[in-house]
């Protein structure tokens, strides 16, 4: 999968009431493999297999927790779900400012998850990226040994939100936020992280608006959009530049409901868009509401066409902090709720997307367990890496070649 998100989605900064995925797509807003897609050209009837190396296969997405004034905390999911809750797999002290957000993904292209903070800085944003290690056997070490920073990168007041975003396809995460006049700049990462210097940006949006961003056409490109009271607008990058492609207009939803994520709920490598609500418009129980619209070829995220919908579910209660992420490692996001458990501790709970991605009125939980502080910030990343042989084949059969390739998801 991708990946937030989420999060995002969502995503992947998180306000109740017109919270956008920036939480989920950071969540997941994380750096995913995604599944596996096929394309084929004709040529003449033979049999060939090209193998390349990659770096990394699906795996599931890990807890990792942000709290106070620059402590990291990480706990890895496993095949049966969430870990135990005992277990700190990864840890990081003294990076980050108290207030700042905090966020993971790829920012330097070596397949490894690196924890990125955009905090104050006299008005406006700096970035810092922290580059994270392996141990040699596949786990991700949070170090701040090696860092990347960007000083001065959007406007603190009236902020419309911060996120990792792939928008030139690379398989680097790029620093992307949004002005409070929707303008929506980026800078390019690279090898050696966050960049300065020339920024790309794109006006799209007006005031009000939930802004969500992900590959929504899965060209391997972010593309950014905003949800407005049940009207979805997806503006998409193209040849590696914000916002240089076409616009897709759909629709999903109307203006009550309140909250908005982005993940692959159905696996196909495009993001989706879920919306989700905890009002009881829509279910009358305390529980929180969710829809989702798939993403399309042409980016469109419409309920009723383009990609198709996941139909009408409901998990968790009206007073969770809802999520996405891929927490069994099959490639398709799943729906993840945070709650306090009274004692100043957090309780994660997951219900997993079926084959199809679709939901079935009332979801279960599939997992579940108890980990840090009901004050912390949540986000999802990949604190292990497993090695795969090969990730890019060639196969030449039938009168067609079929190639089997990976892409970094958004």
């Amino acid at each position: 999968m991708r990946r937030s998100p989420p999060g995002w989605d969502l995503g992947d900064f998180l306000n109740r009431g017109t919270m956008v995925a920036a939480r989920t797509e950071n969540t997941k807003r994380r750096s995913k493999m995604k599944k596996r897609t096929i394309g084929t050209i004709e040529v003449a009837a033979l049999l060939m297999m090209a193998v390349v190396p990659f770096a990394s296969a699906i795996t599931q997405d890990d807890i990792i927790l942000y709290r106070g004034a620059g402590s990291w905390f990480g706990e890895q999911s496993g095949a049966a779900g969430f870990g135990d809750g005992t277990v700190v797999d990864a840890s990081l002290t003294g990076f980050g400012l108290a207030g700042a957000t905090a966020m993971v993904g790829d920012i330097n292209g070596d397949g490894v998850d690196d924890v990125v903070v955009a905090q104050n800085n006299a008005g406006g944003y700096q970035w810092v990226a922290a580059h994270s290690t392996t141990d040699g056997s596949g786990n991700v070490v949070m170090s701040s040994a090696t860092t990347s920073i960007n000083n001065n990168f959007g406007t603190v007041d009236g902020n419309a939100g911060n996120r990792l975003a792939d928008i030139n396809g690379d398989g680097i995460k790029d620093i992307v936020t949004v002005n409070p006049d929707y303008t929506w700049h980026t800078m390019l990462s690279t090898t050696a992280g966050i960049s300065t210097g020339a920024y790309q940006h794109k006006q799209f949006g007006l005031a009000g608006d939930h802004i969500i961003s992900g590959d929504f056409n899965g060209d391997g490109m972010s593309d950014i959009g905003v949800w407005r009271a049940g009207t979805t607008y997806v503006n998409l990058s193209d040849v590696g530049v914000l916002g240089a492609g076409a616009v897709a207009t759909g629709g999903i939803g109307d203006s009550s409901w309140e909250m908005t994520l982005v993940g692959d709920i159905n696996g196909d490598g495009r993001d989706d868009l879920m919306l989700v609500d905890n009002n009881d418009s829509h279910v009358a129980d305390g529980q929180l509401s969710w829809i989702a619209a798939y993403g399309s070829a042409s980016g469109q995220l419409d309920f009723t066409s383009g990609g198709g919908n996941s139909g009408f579910g409901y998990f968790g209660l009206n007073t969770d902090v809802p999520m996405l992420a891929d927490i069994n490692g099959d490639g398709k996001d799943d729906l993840v709720v945070t709650r306090s458990n009274g004692a100043g501790g957090m309780e994660f709970y997951s219900a997993y997307t079926d084959v199809s991605g679709a939901l079935q009125g009332a979801v279960g939980v599939d997992s579940s367990t108890t980990f840090g502080f009901d004050t912390d910030q949540v986000v999802f990343g990949q604190l292990n890496v497993i090695p795969e042989p090969a990730a890019l084949g060639m196969i030449l059969l039938g009168g067609g070649v079929l190639w089997v390739r990976k892409r970094l998801m958004i």
